[in-house]
């Protein structure tokens, strides 16, 4: 079984709340699998990085968003790659690591083997399967998601505030 800490746990359901609110849409594949990869690894991570910002802001990722769909903030090793339309998430961003959506791709215990695979793709139903593990290591999914949705909405207004 994948083990999940509360922290990581927390930052995905928050980076899933405020990509609704902003973004009109649920985090995809590829960002869970950028996210999952960005805490096991200290390597920087580019493109639609908002998992990984959250997990390495929390919600101070909230401040440095981009329309692009990523959060730039070098001291966290966060960067946004300036390619319209291009739909990638780079960890090591040397290009070692590209992470896209494929029907053949891993799944989440595969994704926690990587190493140093040039591109790894991962299922697009990867959102279901990290939320079976989530349950499966104890936490209340209902609750947990309440409390992200009201600390990423108060976030939303401080900034609006400010």
């Amino acid at each position: 079984m994948i083990q999940l800490d509360r922290d990581f746990v927390r930052a995905y359901l928050e980076a899933q709340w405020f990509s609704r609110f902003v973004m009109g849409r649920d985090l995809e594949a590829d960002e869970i699998a950028g996210m999952y990869l960005a805490e096991r690894f200290p390597y920087p991570v580019a493109g639609k990085n908002l998992g990984a910002g959250f997990l390495r802001l929390g919600l101070e990722a909230v401040k440095w968003f981009h329309p692009s769909g990523s959060i730039s903030r070098p001291e966290a090793k966060l960067y946004v790659i300036p390619r319209p339309g291009k739909r990638q998430i780079c960890v090591d961003c040397d290009w070692g690591i590209s992470v896209r959506v494929s029907e053949n791709g891993k799944d989440l215990q595969d994704i926690a083997e990587v190493r140093d695979c040039p591109r790894v793709y991962v299922k697009p139903d990867l959102t279901d399967e990290l939320i079976q593990v989530i349950e499966e290591n104890g936490f209340n999914l209902k609750e947990e998601s309440n409390l992200a949705r009201v600390e990423v909405l108060n976030s939303l207004q401080y900034v609006g505030q400010v």
